[in-house]
């Protein structure tokens, strides 16, 4: 089977395929628009967003590995989009790749990264220092209650810095407070990397905007900026949407006509 242009779909934390789905028509989404519009062929990634962001990666990594192994199976150039946590898993899964030298990393033309955080998230932070302080805290029921808080997924607490490798996970205390081990994980070579941010706030500049991004995502992580620079993400162009919430920038045909520009 031949496939000329084949687009991978990966979604976000607690979500699955149905993310893509336009909410005034379901039969719509990014890939059946790109299918429609530029050929390609979509293909959607569903993983257990509990696990470590490194696990899914390596399992998508081998996943794509064997899909163009398959016997008859073609595929000459390949577009990687993913929400949210599912831009990290893309991130991850391109080094796992190019580590072990597969080669659909090379087949790799272009990665698109919706509301991803590169440099973690603030929600999980929050829940860190909070579960750290109640924790310390002398009173049982209070411990109890950080035991309870803390009882987050291993996928949640990777978001918290934006981690993408076992090494950075498994190198000390998971639960210190807003302690990271955050590697510097370069972006796969040869590719073209686009970043999508939204913003609850019409003024991008405003500084809710700034504080809170999409109100899931910050917009400086979304777009890979760090204030050490060496962690910056030299993404090849960016486009923040204005008013545009965590989830519907899954789902929004503003998004879309960026999408097809880039893929264009």
């Amino acid at each position: 089977m031949a496939v000329p242009r084949l687009a991978v779909f990966v979604h976000g934390l607690v979500a699955d395929e149905t993310v893509w789905n336009f909410s005034e028509d379901p039969a719509t989404s990014y890939g059946s628009l790109l299918e429609q519009d530029l050929g390609y062929t979509p293909l959607y990634l569903r993983y257990n967003t509990g696990l470590h962001i490194s696990e899914n990666a390596r399992q998508f990594a081998d996943l794509m590995e064997a899909l163009l192994d398959r016997p008859g199976v073609q595929v000459d150039e390949l577009l990687l989009i993913g929400h949210s946590m599912g831009g990290l898993v893309i991130r991850a899964a391109a080094w796992y790749g190019s580590q072990n030298n597969h080669r659909w990393t090379e087949k790799v033309k272009t990665i698109i990264y919706i509301a991803s955080p590169h440099q973690g998230a603030p929600l999980e932070k929050l829940g860190n220092l909070v579960t750290g302080i109640l924790k310390g805290l002398p009173q049982p029921y209070l411990q109890v209650a950080g035991d309870i808080i803390n009882q987050r997924s291993d996928g949640i607490k990777d978001l918290r810095f934006g981690y993408l490798t076992q090494g950075e996970w498994s190198g000390g205390d998971p639960d210190a407070i807003l302690t990271s081990h955050k590697e510097l994980i370069p972006l796969l070579g040869g590719v073209r990397h686009h970043a999508i941010s939204g913003t609850l706030t019409k003024n991008p500049a405003h500084p809710a905007a700034v504080a809170l991004g999409d109100f899931v995502v910050r917009n400086a992580s979304a777009l890979g900026q760090s204030p050490l620079n060496e962690y910056s993400l030299p993404f090849t162009s960016v486009r923040v949407f204005p008013r545009m919430g965590h989830l519907r920038i899954a789902h929004d045909p503003l998004v879309y006509e960026q999408i097809k520009q880039w893929c264009r």
